[in-house]
């Protein structure tokens, strides 16, 4: 038995395992409701054949459970690699999709109030202040800009805004959370997962940069790799979701449709 991590909330992955012959079954709780018979789901289950054990898992929790050992291999978006390099794992595959699929690849994306003046990384300015859970990956992309980033402190708002224009710098801050309804129209941009490209569209937010493509990846366990019986297991795995991959029309993707390629 070997131990698999699955990102909770995309069902994607799901669909992917049973598409590649294996059978997904997640654990019930034993607490019994008249409401709830069955019991609530649990973040674990089981993967056959095999019984392999399954354990769902926020995203930047799976990179870590998997680079340190706790599962020997999983699935995780290719922003949560990047943005945690000293977290070590080995990228067995690579797919385009993101929570669901058949929709467009995901993209990180710096984003604007829907009544801000900027509209291209060109009018970003001493001041401004972006919010993002990708940290690494906001202020490398920023000072490849050629502009100098401060992060927030232990500081207020205020003082932040202030040492910010001080410096004749730019501001990071990290949020936990969805940026679309934080930012404000002036000063202020979001970086975000942009899931199917609609997101930042039903908003109406302006686009104002692609950061990169985001693909789900298949990780695992560097020490597990090293183990001839899990190696085998998981090889075998990816033989058989590289195939389902390659062969399912529902992995198919859409178009990217003409009011996203212009803001691109």
């Amino acid at each position: 038995m070997i131990r698999i991590a699955i990102p909770v909330n995309q069902p994607s992955v799901v669909k992917h395992l049973e598409y590649a012959g294996y059978d997904v079954l997640r654990s019930r709780g034993l607490t019994r409701r008249p409401d709830n018979p069955e019991g609530s789901e649990l973040n674990e289950g089981i993967i056959g054949p095999g019984n392999h054990y399954a354990g769902y898992l926020r995203s930047m929790d799976l990179l870590f459970n998997v680079s340190s050992g706790n599962f020997d291999f999983g699935f995780v978006g290719s922003d949560i690699v990047e943005e945690k390099p000293y977290w070590p794992v080995e990228t067995l595959d690579q797919y385009p999709y993101g929570r669901e699929l058949g929709e467009r690849q995901p993209r990180l994306e710096i984003v604007a109030h829907r009544e801000s003046p900027a509209r291209s990384v060109r009018d970003f300015k001493p001041g401004d202040i972006f919010y993002t859970e990708r940290m690494e990956i906001t202020i490398d992309y920023l000072q490849r800009l050629g502009l100098k980033v401060l992060v927030e402190g232990k500081e207020s708002p205020q003082d932040f805004k202030r040492r910010v224009l001080e410096g004749d710098a730019v501001g990071v801050h990290e949020i936990l959370g969805t940026s679309p309804i934080q930012i404000a129209p002036e000063d202020e941009f979001g970086v975000m997962v942009n899931e199917s490209g609609d997101t930042g569209y039903d908003y109406e937010l302006i686009i104002i940069a692609k950061i990169m493509d985001i693909k789900t990846l298949l990780i695992a366990n560097l020490d597990s790799l090293r183990d001839e019986t899990i190696r085998e297991v998981m090889f075998q795995f990816q033989g058989n979701l590289r195939e389902a991959f390659l062969t399912r029309k529902e992995f198919e993707m859409p178009p990217t449709p003409a009011h996203l390629e212009r803001e691109l």
